[in-house]
């Protein structure tokens, strides 16, 4: 990579989690202020969304401390082992999850046309924080695949050589964990 090209990348970066975390914080805050919406249901089912945000974001971390090898006194970010359990076995990344169900959850509980504007806003930048973030560590978990290979017997099928219209991509190219 060229010097221009990871100066870009890294400005692209910062003005995403910039603009996530604007979002993220002006729904918060518009929680407070704003009065609950008309709709009931919609109160308690975003309530129930801002519980399992709260499972979906906290989760995880017990989760890595406890088999992602991490050293006593450490952040659960310094990670030795490949974690395939709990929520892990379920979703690619679950507090990614949570900020979408957290901002769904605040849309669903105020029901105010501001707050569905940062919630669209928020969400479509985790997802594009995701797509982004996915192709840049590709080359990094391509060393983790075998393990993960053993660790998920019924992926196997999906990470051996498929056939897509006239192109054919490998485990190499095509990571469906």
């Amino acid at each position: 990579m060229t010097g221009k090209t990871t100066q870009r990348e890294g400005a692209f970066w910062i003005i995403l989690w910039t603009v996530l975390s604007v979002a993220l914080v002006a729904e918060l805050v518009l929680l407070f202020l704003l009065p609950s919406g008309p709709l009931r249901w919609l109160r308690i089912f975003g309530c129930v969304l801002f519980g399992l945000s709260a499972v979906f974001g906290w989760l995880p971390i017990f989760f890595f401390r406890r088999h992602g090898g991490v050293a006593r006194r450490k952040s659960y970010m310094y990670t030795t082992a490949l974690v395939t359990r709990g929520p892990y076995a379920l979703i690619r990344h679950p507090q990614y999850l949570a900020g979408d169900l957290l901002a769904l959850a605040v849309i669903c509980i105020t029901q105010h046309w501001s707050v569905i504007v940062a919630g669209v806003v928020g969400i479509a930048s985790n997802r594009l924080t995701i797509m982004k973030g996915r192709s840049r560590s590709h080359r990094q978990v391509r060393r983790w695949l075998p393990e993960v290979h053993a660790a998920r017997p019924w992926n196997e099928s999906h990470c051996r050589r498929v056939a897509v219209g006239s192109q054919s991509f490998s485990d190499e190219t095509r990571l469906t964990l």
